[in-house]
This record gives C-alpha cells, sequence and structure tokens, in this order.
C-alpha cells in the first residue's frame, strides 16, 4: 500500500467486525483511497470508513480499535487531502461510550503474530 498503510497487511480484517455487524475486508481499501485518492475520493471513502466502524457517529464495533492508528497515521500525513474528515472521524469514536470497552479486548488479537 505505499509508505502509508504498510502494517495494514498485519491486521486480521477478515476475522473482525464493524460497528453494523458486517464484515471488514472493505475496510484495507478505504483506507488506501484516504491515503492515495484525490479530495472527493478520500472524503467520501472517510464516510463510508465512518459507517464501517463509527454507525450513527456513536456506535464503535471491534474493528474499530484497530482501524485508529491508521485514522491518527493518514490524519498525519501531509499528502492526506481530507484531515479535518479524519480528526471529526477521530473525534467521534473517541466521545462514543464503549470506546474504552471496545479497544481494550482487540488490541492482542488484530495483529499476525507469525
Amino acid at each position: 500500500m505505499g509508505s502509508l498503510l504498510r502494517s495494514v497487511s498485519g491486521v486480521r480484517w477478515r476475522e473482525q467486525r464493524g460497528a453494523t455487524g458486517a464484515g471488514a475486508g472493505g475496510i484495507p481499501p478505504l483506507l488506501s483511497r484516504i491515503a492515495y485518492g484525490d479530495e472527493d475520493t478520500a472524503r467520501i471513502a472517510v464516510d463510508d470508513l465512518g459507517d464501517a466502524i463509527c454507525v450513527l457517529g456513536f456506535v464503535v464495533g471491534e474493528v474499530t480499535a484497530p482501524t485508529v492508528p491508521f485514522l491518527l497515521e493518514l490524519a498525519g500525513s501531509p499528502q492526506v487531502a481530507c484531515k479535518a474528515d479524519l480528526l471529526d472521524l477521530l473525534g467521534s469514536i473517541y466521545r462514543t461510550d464503549q470506546w474504552h470497552s471496545a479497544a481494550a479486548p482487540t488490541r492482542d488479537r488484530t495483529h499476525d503474530t507469525s
């Protein structure tokens, strides 16, 4: 995926569930569109990603926690066009009631150990 998002392939995306209960296999392509797409493409991808990891701005799923480091990476990258949208999404995630309980159990089982 380029210099950005280098460790995306280390996450077991297909074993995770999004905030709607759907599989999370579509998360890496959305992250890539945010990283490398033009402004319109990136904004649409942020909206779609928000629907997958923070539904209605306040419901998170198990895939939310492993996605947050990539959102932070993208928000800190000079080439990403939609930083404000990313920061809004991160703020919504942080304000959810279940964020802290959702983040703790996924920390150890989201990355490959091989």
